[in-house]
């Protein structure tokens, strides 16, 4: 192979605008060690050509695995290499404790507004325990989540007869059922009950038609934990203690770790998805990528040697950054367009801060840092 023209996640066709398209140039029985790669990140230019020429950087043909490709320069994967070596998977770190959201199969049935909720709850009060509020990938921000005004009835499979064998009642059929759970939860079934035939049809259920497929980490999802979105432009980590559920377009990480918040948030981390992932489209002028499991779980985290002084009060420093900032995103709006220009000063100024304490932690150099900031 001789050059690699790569136009990552460019809208190249109209019909098809988040397909990959990559343009590789190659010349029978030709065995090189090295080969030209130009990777094209907008169309501002009038010859392809021309831009290729001047855009072209050399790479390893060993770069090209069966694994995976990897077409960036010298080095960013000598960086990446370091950064790898230093950290610890994701997968690792979290004991594989990384988890999709929660897919009803029919969210026309299964999501509330604020309005529908209330109601609901003020006719039925013990469907409150039934009734969670819900976030997509679209709502969860960086160190925050929007509101939106969404809940999500959770009925887990298995919940019914559970309930129903509580009371020492052995009729399990689901018309029996449905009887004892109209009469319980009235407000609750009489919403579900017009979305009866198409929830009966989908895949994504439980025992019943009106519970949710069935799954294990309910108890992760009622606890604190790291929320992200499926896709994202740029790091958009939130820790949430509130018990929020999310969709799934969305994952979360099954721990309440400030010091992991602040790794995640970082530039260093968003420069190793960069490495990891494949570029899905472009949105501002940014890449976008995914954050799927597979990626997701080879992201390396630094770990932290407790017995080390100076390691732990780096630690220590990183949760308390990560506190601040988590405080800041909370503050109510500002009055002023003073007050929002001294929050917004002081969330740019910790998120520097943070940034600095990874690439100590990391080891980086001035020249390294260079990199991961696109210098």
């Amino acid at each position: 192979m001789l050059r690699i023209v790569d136009f990552g996640g460019l809208p190249i066709f109209e019909d098809a605008k988040d397909t990959y398209v990559c343009i590789p140039l190659v010349e029978k029985d030709s065995i090189t060690k090295t080969m030209e790669v130009c990777k094209v990140k907008d169309f501002d230019f009038l010859d392809l050509h021309d831009y290729v020429l001047l855009n072209s950087y050399v790479v390893e043909s060993k770069q090209l695995s069966e694994s995976g490709w990897s077409l960036e320069n010298q080095a960013k994967t000598a960086l990446f290499q370091k950064i790898i070596v230093t950290g610890k998977s994701l997968g690792d770190y979290s004991s594989r404790r990384i988890y999709y959201g929660i897919k009803t199969g029919l969210n026309d049935a299964f999501e509330l507004t604020q309005q529908q909720t209330e109601k609901i709850i003020s006719e039925s009060p013990n469907s409150k325990n039934l009734i969670k509020p819900f976030v997509g990938g679209q709502d969860i921000r960086r160190y925050h989540v929007k509101e939106n005004g969404r809940y999500l009835i959770v009925i887990p499979a298995g919940w019914t007869k559970n309930q129903l064998l509580k009371r020492q009642q052995n009729n399990l059929s689901e018309s029996y059922a449905w009887e004892w759970f109209s009469k319980e939860y009235t407000s609750l079934s009489e919403h579900l009950k017009s979305f009866s035939e198409a929830a009966k049809k989908r895949q994504d259920k439980g025992d019943y038609w009106w519970e949710l497929r069935p799954c294990d980490y309910y108890d992760v999802l009622d606890a604190p934990k790291i929320i992200y979105p499926d896709i994202a432009k740029y790091p958009r980590f939130f820790l949430d203690t509130t018990g929020l559920y999310v969709a799934n377009t969305a994952y979360c990480l099954g721990l309440n770790d400030y010091y992991l918040l602040g790794i995640l948030n970082s530039k260093l981390t968003w420069f190793a998805i960069s490495q990891i992932s494949i570029p899905f489209g472009v949105r501002a002028g940014e890449f976008r990528y995914r954050l799927i499991y597979q990626y997701m779980e080879q992201i390396p985290i630094r770990p932290i040697n407790f017995s080390d002084p100076a390691d732990k009060a780096r630690h220590d420093k990183m949760v308390s950054l990560v506190e601040r900032m988590l405080s800041l995103h909370k503050q109510p709006s500002a009055r002023t367009p003073q007050e929002q220009e001294m929050v917004k000063r002081e969330i740019e100024s910790t998120d520097k801060a943070i940034d600095s304490l990874v690439y100590e932690l990391y080891g980086l150099t001035e020249n390294e840092v260079k990199i991961v900031e696109g210098e």
